[in-house]
C-alpha cells in the first residue's frame, strides 16, 4: 500500500505538469492530464488531491465536465488519441515479451471500452456553459 502511494505521487506530479502545459501548448491535451492527475492523487495524498480540486486549474478545467457529466467529443478523442501513443510507445518499450504485452493491451481495451460505454459524450455547449458560469463567479470575487 505504501509503495503504490510512493508510485502515484510522481505520476500526479508529471500529469499535473503537462497538463498545466497543455494550456498554453494545444498538442497537450489539459483535461485527461488533469484527470490523471486527480485519479493519481486520489490514490497517494488526501491532502494534494483536496488542494488539486480547490484550485483555480480545477475549477476551470475539469469542474465544468463534472457538472455536465461527461466529455466533449473533442476531449474524448484527445484523450484516445493520447493514451494510444502512450500504449504504443510502451509496447515498443517492452519489445518481445508476450505477457507484458498482454497486460498492456489488455488495459488499453478497458480503456477504450470505457471511453466507449461509460463515459458519456456531452455537448460542448454545456461544458462552455458550466465554464462561462465559473468565470462570472470569479469576476464577482475579483470585483469585490
Amino acid at each position: 500500500m505504501k509503495l503504490r502511494k510512493i508510485l502515484l505521487l510522481p505520476v500526479a506530479g508529471i500529469a499535473f505538469g503537462l497538463g498545466t502545459l497543455g494550456i498554453f501548448l494545444p498538442i497537450l491535451p489539459t483535461v485527461p492530464l488533469y484527470l490523471l492527475t486527480l485519479a493519481a492523487l486520489t490514490g497517494s495524498s488526501e491532502r494534494l488531491k483536496n488542494k488539486f480540486v480547490a484550485s483555480k486549474l480545477y475549477k476551470k478545467h475539469l469542474e465544468p465536465y463534472k457538472k455536465a457529466g461527461g466529455l466533449t467529443a473533442r476531449s474524448k478523442l484527445l484523450l484516445i488519441l493520447w493514451v494510444t501513443i502512450q500504449i504504443i510507445v510502451a509496447a515498443f518499450l517492452v519489445g518481445a515479451r508476450p505477457i507484458l504485452q498482454i497486460v498492456l493491451w489488455t488495459l488499453y481495451g478497458g480503456f477504450m471500452a470505457s471511453m466507449l460505454f461509460i463515459v458519456k459524450t456531452v455537448d460542448r455547449k454545456r461544458v462552455v456553459a458550466y465554464k462561462n458560469e465559473y468565470i462570472r463567479t470569479l469576476n464577482k470575487q475579483t470585483s469585490k
